[in-house]
Formats: structure tokens, sequence, C-alpha cells
């Protein structure tokens, strides 16, 4: 993956289609009702004001009967008009009731009560994805489960999902009570045997935090509209063929999946959600893990830390606080998860029910979300062992 996406895209579902096709520009709403499933639109404010927009699957082309499933992230969200669908459709059609979720400071979620994002900017983005994870997390599962009256949900997460997944359960173990099992896709966590460009990066943070807040910048990769001028009007089905190499540079740096493991016909679509928006704050606490030595903690607050934890170094992440069942998804072309990192979280977790491999060479960190095969390779073993928790 040539660019970090810090963006709380937890789960992209990504659709798969074989007939040429000129898609409109549309928000993720719009795209699952293009695809032929009902929406509904939810808004949630947490704790410390911020308002967070989800999207409800209520259901598919089957009845409602499984307990609610909670697949977060903001994304693409459709399906095969033949045969392999994305995961949030997949899941709809099984039966579950699917709440694709955002987190503060992606493009659905820049709203607070108080704060404006563009003129209140160190205030709004003053979080990372630990504080991201507590507040947001509590808010959205105690949502879902008051308006669906159920008592658990299953939690699917993706990248900085995961990481907040993690560092929320670790730091407050109460919100598992409300997830019955949690599906972990590439999950950050350490970073010992990184080799990818954010370990060169990552020796700079310290310099880049001082450089972004002396130019007041705190967003990082907020919503970018020429993205999506350039998917449509540039590397649509009409257009691709002429401008093939320009597109497939920008894809691989925007999507970044293995080789001829990329729908093309869905470039549109993909340029349509990107970037997604979130803190630089996220970013530096994962340059302060990658400058770690096997350390999977909290954000290093300098000078700071007594006054956050009471003592000098941030505490790492009780991991045996996370009691409830995990299933753990990985690659080995995967250039932000390594193999070898993501072994050492399973085995620092208490309850891994699957530590699964992708057996596919080369997969990638953005492989779980785009590519072609994921239905067959990685959702369908989400929903086998999602099944035994209904």
């Amino acid at each position: 993956m040539a660019v970090l996406r810090v963006t709380t895209v937890l789960l992209l579902v990504v659709v798969m289609t074989s007939k040429a096709v000129e898609f409109p520009v549309m928000n993720v709403p719009q795209l699952i009702q293009y695809w032929g499933y009902p929406v509904e639109s939810h808004w949630i404010t947490t704790s410390d004001g911020y308002i967070l927009n989800y999207h409800r699957i209520p259901y598919g082309s089957s009845e409602k009967g499984h307990p609610r499933s909670l697949v977060r992230g903001k994304g693409h969200e459709g399906r095969q008009q033949q045969s392999k669908p994305s995961l949030a459709f997949i899941m709809a059609d099984a039966g579950y009731d699917v709440w694709v979720a955002n987190t503060r400071g992606n493009t659905y979620c820049r709203n607070h009560t108080t704060l404006d994002p563009d003129v209140d900017k160190e205030e709004f983005w003053n979080f990372d994805w630990e504080v991201a994870g507590l507040e947001d997390l509590q808010a959205g599962f105690s949502y879902v489960l008051e308006t669906t009256g159920q008592s658990k949900l299953i939690y699917v997460g993706h990248s900085m999902g995961t990481s907040e997944f993690l560092a929320a359960s670790a730091v407050q173990p109460e919100i598992q009570v409300m997830v019955s099992a949690a599906f972990l896709l590439a999950p950050p966590s350490y970073f010992d045997y990184n080799t990818g460009i954010l370990v060169e990066l990552a020796q700079y943070v310290d310099e880049l935090e001082g450089a972004f807040e002396f130019l007041d910048l705190w967003e990082l990769f907020p919503d970018f509209p020429l993205t999506s001028e350039v998917g449509h009007d540039l590397c649509d089905e009409i257009h691709l063929e002429e401008n093939y190499d320009t597109c497939m540079s920008l894809a691989d740096s925007i999507v970044g999946i293995s080789p001829g493991n990329l729908n093309n016909s869905m470039l549109p679509i993909y340029f349509d959600s990107w970037p997604e928006g979130s803190s630089v704050k996220c970013l530096v606490h994962y340059g302060q893990l990658i400058n770690s030595e096997h350390f999977f903690g909290r954000y290093d607050y300098g000078d700071a830390n007594m006054e956050h934890y009471g003592q000098a170094s941030p505490p790492a992440y009780d991991l045996s606080k996370i009691t409830l069942p995990i299933h753990i998804f990985y690659g080995d072309g995967d250039t932000l998860v390594d193999d070898m990192d993501v072994e050492a979280l399973a085995s620092n977790l208490p309850n891994v029910k699957l530590l699964y491999k992708v057996p596919f060479e080369g997969w990638t960190h953005n492989d779980m979300c785009y590519a072609i095969q994921a239905p067959e390779l990685v959702y369908s073993v989400i929903m086998e062992n999602a099944a035994k928790y209904v």
C-alpha cells in the first residue's frame, strides 16, 4: 500500500460487476439504494459532542432473523449484478441487520454540537484513534442495541477500525459486554517487522507533528472532490482504455491491492470515497508505535504523560482484558501489518478463535476490502464463523 489510509475506513465493501456501467457520483446511502437495498441514516451524539452518521441496511433479499451485526466503515457499498456481492450485502441477504458505521472526522462525521471542524480546528481534531474508539464505539454500540432491541452485536473492523476496537476494549472493558464476537481485518498493532514507507516517515513523526501544528493543519486527508472528478471523467469504463496508465497509477496509490485483483469498472466509485479524512493525531499515534520496540500502547504526550496517565511514559494496552471471541484476518503482502506482528498480537489476546492467513500470495492491506477474490477468500470465512454467534 503506497498511502496510509488512517481514515477509519474500517470496513470497505466492494462492488463487483461484469457490465460496462457509467456510475453517477453518489454518497453511501445513494449507493446502497442504487444496488437495490433499503437504507436508513442515523445520527448519534457521543458524550463529548461529536455527531456520528451511521448507515443502516436493515435487511436484504431475505427477512430479518439474525442477531444484529455492526459493519464499521465509510466506504463503497454495493453488490455484484451476478454472483459476488460485498460483505455488507452478503450479511444483509443472510438476514443480518447491518450498520455501516463512521467515526469522527471522516466525510460523514464532520459534525459536533459546539465545534466547527473548519473554524475550531485545534479543538475539533484533538483526538487519536483510542479516543475515537472509546467515545464512538460506546455511543454507537449503545445506540444500535437500543434501536434494534438486541442484547449484543457482531463487530467487523478493518485497519484503524481494529485499532479503535482493541484500544477501547482494553481501556474500557465494559464495551465488550455489548459484543458477541469481533472480526479484525488487517489489524495494525505491533510494528516490529514493518518494512513499508511508514517506517521511514515515522523517524520524523515529531517534526511532522510540529510542522502541522505550525501550519495550523489538524485534519489529515480531508475530502478532495477532484479525485472523484478524475475517477468519473478519466477512469470510467468509457475512458479507461485511453487513460489506463494514469488511472492504474492513481488506483495503486489510493487502493493499493495485489496485481490483477482490482475490479477496474469500479474505479469511479472507489475514487468517490477517497480521501475520507481524520486527524493528524491518529497518524502520529501510529508513528509513535512504529518507533517503539514491541509496544502497542497509548498516545505519548511527552511531558504531559503524568497528567494523562499518572506516569512518565504511556502505558501499553492490557490485551489480557479483551476476553470476547476474536477472529483475525491477515495477508502476506501487507506492508503495514506484517505476518509476525499479527501473530504477536494474537499471542497476547486470551480468546482468539481464528487466526486466518488469507490463502493468496501477496494479499495486501486493502485486498480485504477491494479485491475481486475477497468474497471467496475472506467474506465467506467471516460468514461461516459469524453464524456461530447467531
